[in-house]
């Protein structure tokens, strides 16, 4: 194990061991999470001695699948860190042949029915969500955002990508693979060995050994070539040569227009040790012919056949990068020739301790922004929104999530170069947010890690015309900015103590401690000193979860307003929350209504006051112009 995982876990001794099988990109975002609860001893790999485990994170290999027995003999647990469904079938019932214990992984992001039966070896990742009675097989994979709904059975062995969704009472054979964003219908089988393609959706039952692509699925023709097609496994990244440096992630639609000049920005970067990986979300206008007339070798093509949106679609690029770092560039934007490399030097800065700073890893990097047109000339109108928002100071962590909270987002997402796996570790995108997605991701990021903003203004941001950006001037925009808010503040309950919630919130000091008693007059008699009073026991979880619904409600909003009130609601129905809430801070059921009264946090007040003011209006109307 390596010298930093000791250092973050000093009881190491005391937890189980474990052994990877693969040491692929797999087995490291494997590792990146577990090596708190494990003690990771290593890996074996049949093909590769220093494989991304050992160049990424020093982890060392421990030989072939043939040292197997010996490292049983030793008390070890293993699991298998490989993608391919197929290799994952053949060194299952190895491990399975050997009797050699399996452990299962389950991120903390992760939503376990309890009714829900997970097999010996399983991997459930970040935010995926296993509904009740559903039964996985050994050996099984749910990626992040996956969801597996309702008395689906899962056969072993079985690899489900990031982002797949599949319905209730579904079958899933032995060893297949479903591709990143597929849909399965409910009630469907899909047999032993199949593929599923990227985005595809399932509505007929898949016979054995079937390739089905497309939407509905069909199956995919002999010889038939489609760029719409993700085939790629964990062995098939690595027999495509050596990973880059950094994955370059657009997601593209309906920006004919701009796209060439955002592509040629990414291509033109001083770093070249890079891959620009393009998924085009079904555009109907020429982008996809502007895309392919690059012959660049770098470049990565995928288009979707469906629209699926923003989120989706980013989660799509995101799955296929194998870049130590990933940026996202956007295909109406654009970035300076050295930003790339300015932003390298600083991770070499912080991975050198050069970064004082920082109390945790880095793992985003920032930049400024030059903020243009359409015609991508300076903006020059100071009262848009946009025309000032990324000029900001560097930040330390703390005083970044006290910014998000308190004000919103000011970091802009074309700039941004991720740590992968750290980006991984988080859950990358929510997909299910279009607005504030990528305020979502730096909040959480920022809950673990720290950030940082470099000053210069290395990336051009444009703003379109007519509230054409995602973010642009529009009521779709403006409502779902206030509804996403209210969501992604429900991080802020993660905040793990006391000491941390004040280092992010030095105003909840006030709601936390209790007043002084006040000092005597100069001069007078001071009252008898009466029993000194204890010191309140650090907060809990419920305690602190309060104060930050606390600190809500001081600032105006009606987005921060229906996020306490949830929140309080949702304490006060546990009995024993309810109880330290009311010990610590006086606040129980009566001042919950008080408050449910108080903030109109659906705007009815507007809608009741008017129609008596169009009455008033009506009527003074009438006294001018009707004769008396």
């Amino acid at each position: 194990m390596n010298e930093a995982a000791m250092q973050a876990s000093p009881s190491a001794t005391n937890r189980p061991k474990l052994v990877f099988v693969g040491g692929g990109r797999l087995a490291g975002l494997l590792y990146s999470t577990c090596y708190r609860q494990y003690e990771v001893l290593g890996y074996v790999d049949d093909v590769h001695q220093e494989a991304y485990l050992t160049t990424t994170y020093g982890v060392p290999c421990l030989g072939t699948s043939e040292d197997l027995p010996s490292l049983k003999a030793q008390g070890v647990a293993a699991v298998v860190a490989i993608t391919d469904a197929s290799a994952r079938r053949k060194y299952g019932e190895l491990l399975q042949a050997l009797n050699f214990p399996l452990a299962t992984l389950v991120f903390p992001t992760a939503v376990v029915d309890e009714h829900a039966v997970i097999g010996p070896g399983c991997i459930i990742r970040h935010q995926a969500v296993i509904g009740p009675q559903v039964k996985l097989g050994p050996n099984c994979v749910v990626s992040d955002n996956a969801y597996v709904a309702h008395d689906t059975v899962v056969g072993a062995h079985t690899y489900i990508s990031p982002g797949v969704n599949i319905n209730g009472s579904v079958s899933i054979g032995e060893a297949s693979f479903l591709g990143t964003g597929a849909v399965v219908i409910p009630e469907r089988r899909i047999g032993d060995g199949c593929f599923v393609g990227a985005a595809a959706c399932v509505t007929t039952d898949v016979p054995d050994g079937q390739t089905v692509v497309g939407v509905p699925a069909r199956p995919l023709e002999k010889g038939e070539a489609s760029s719409r097609v993700e085939t790629r496994s964990e062995a098939a990244s690595e027999s495509e040569g050596p990973a880059p440096l950094v994955s370059v992630l657009m997601a593209s639609y309906n920006h004919g227009r701009f796209v060439a000049e955002a592509i040629q920005s990414a291509l033109d970067q001083t770093m070249g040790d890079l891959e620009l990986i393009i998924v085009d979300d079904a555009s109907t206008d020429d982008s996809v012919a502007v895309i392919q007339s690059f012959q660049d070798p770098r470049i990565r093509f995928v288009g979707h056949q469906q629209n699926q949106g923003i989120g989706p679609t980013k989660w799509h690029a995101f799955s296929l990068a194998r870049g130590t770092y990933v940026a996202i560039l956007n295909s109406d934007d654009g970035w300076l020739p050295d930003k790339l490399e300015k932003q390298l030097e600083v991770f070499a800065a912080a991975n050198a301790g050069e970064l004082g700073s920082l109390d945790r890893p880095l793992a985003a990097v920032f930049t400024g922004a030059q903020v243009i047109d359409e015609h991508g000339a300076p903006l020059r109108d100071k009262r848009h929104f946009y025309y000032s928002i990324f000029d900001q100071p560097n930040r330390t962590r703390h005083e970044w999530l006290n910014y998000f909270f308190h004000r919103g987002n000011c970091l802009c997402a074309p700039s941004v170069l991720l740590h992968r796996g750290r980006a991984a570790e988080v859950g990358y995108l929510d997909k299910r947010l279009r607005q504030l997605g990528d305020m979502d991701l730096w909040v959480r990021l920022a809950l673990r890690y720290s950030l940082w903003l470099h000053p210069e203004k290395l990336t051009r941001f444009r703003v379109l015309p007519h509230g054409g950006n995602a973010s642009g001037a529009t009521m779709r925009a403006y409502l779902g900015t206030r509804w996403e808010y209210s969501r992604l503040l429900r991080h802020f309950l993660s905040i793990p103590s006391e000491e941390e919630l004040l280092a992010i919130f030095p105003e909840a000091r006030a709601l936390i401690e209790p007043p002084k008693a006040p000092s005597a007059p100069a001069g007078s008699l001071r009252a008898p000193a009466g029993p000194p009073r204890t010191q309140p026991k650090p907060l809990n979880k419920a305690a602190i979860a309060f104060v930050v619904a606390q600190l809500a409600l001081q600032r105006p909003g009606r987005h921060r307003q229906l996020f306490a009130l949830e929140t309080l609601f949702e304490l006060l129905a546990d009995e024993e929350r309810a109880t330290v809430i009311r010990e610590r801070f006086g606040f129980d059921y009566r001042q919950l209504t008080d408050l449910v009264a108080r903030y109109d946090v659906f705007g009815l007040a507007d809608a009741w006051w008017l129609p008596v003011r169009m009455r008033r209006r009506l009527g003074k109307w009438k006294a001018r112009l009707l004769p008396r």
